[in-house]
Protein backbone atom coordinates (compact mmCIF):
# COMPACT_ATOMS: atom_id res chain seq x y z
CA UNK A 1 0.00 0.00 0.00
CA UNK A 2 2.75 2.24 0.25
CA UNK A 3 2.31 3.53 -3.45
CA UNK A 4 -1.24 4.48 -2.44
CA UNK A 5 -0.63 6.15 0.82
CA UNK A 6 2.23 8.09 -0.90
CA UNK A 7 -0.36 8.94 -3.80
CA UNK A 8 -2.86 10.13 -1.16
CA UNK A 9 -0.33 12.62 0.08
CA UNK A 10 1.15 13.91 -2.40
CA UNK A 11 -1.96 14.70 -4.44
CA UNK A 12 -0.55 17.45 -6.23
CA UNK A 13 2.54 15.17 -7.83
CA UNK A 14 -0.16 13.12 -9.17
CA UNK A 15 -2.07 15.36 -10.67
CA UNK A 16 0.70 17.10 -12.21
CA UNK A 17 2.15 13.61 -13.52
CA UNK A 18 -1.09 12.55 -14.80
CA UNK A 19 -1.68 16.05 -16.62
CA UNK A 20 1.90 14.86 -18.88
CA UNK A 21 0.76 11.62 -19.30
CA UNK A 22 -2.12 13.13 -21.17
CA UNK A 23 -0.42 16.13 -22.81
CA UNK A 24 2.48 13.74 -24.03
CA UNK A 25 -0.41 11.17 -25.29
CA UNK A 26 -2.19 14.16 -27.39
CA UNK A 27 1.00 14.90 -28.91
CA UNK A 28 2.20 11.37 -29.50
CA UNK A 29 -1.58 11.09 -31.11
CA UNK A 30 -1.03 14.44 -33.37
CA UNK A 31 2.20 13.60 -34.65
CA UNK A 32 1.60 10.19 -35.92
CA UNK A 33 1.06 9.97 -39.73
CA UNK A 34 -2.18 9.56 -40.88
CA UNK A 35 -3.20 9.22 -45.04
CA UNK A 36 -6.48 10.61 -45.72
CA UNK A 37 -7.53 7.52 -48.25
CA UNK A 38 -5.83 4.45 -46.64
CA UNK A 39 -5.75 1.28 -49.36
CA UNK A 40 -7.61 -1.05 -47.18
CA UNK A 41 -7.47 -4.40 -49.07
CA UNK A 42 -11.14 -5.52 -49.17
CA UNK A 43 -11.00 -9.38 -48.71
CA UNK A 44 -12.93 -11.91 -52.11
CA UNK A 45 -15.02 -14.34 -50.16
CA UNK A 46 -16.11 -17.63 -52.56
CA UNK A 47 -19.43 -19.80 -52.04
CA UNK A 48 -18.82 -22.82 -53.53
CA UNK A 49 -22.03 -25.48 -53.29
CA UNK A 50 -23.51 -28.79 -54.07
CA UNK A 51 -26.87 -29.53 -55.19
CA UNK A 52 -27.44 -31.72 -57.85
CA UNK A 53 -30.04 -31.27 -60.51
CA UNK A 54 -30.77 -27.91 -60.19
CA UNK A 55 -30.00 -24.85 -62.13
CA UNK A 56 -27.24 -21.94 -60.78
CA UNK A 57 -30.09 -19.72 -61.39
CA UNK A 58 -32.79 -21.64 -58.86
CA UNK A 59 -29.72 -22.07 -56.38
CA UNK A 60 -28.96 -18.40 -56.66
CA UNK A 61 -32.32 -16.96 -55.95
CA UNK A 62 -32.96 -19.73 -52.63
Amino acid sequence: MLITDTSIRNRTTVAVLGLIIILMGGYSYLSLPREAFPDIPIPHILVSTAYEGVSPQDIETS
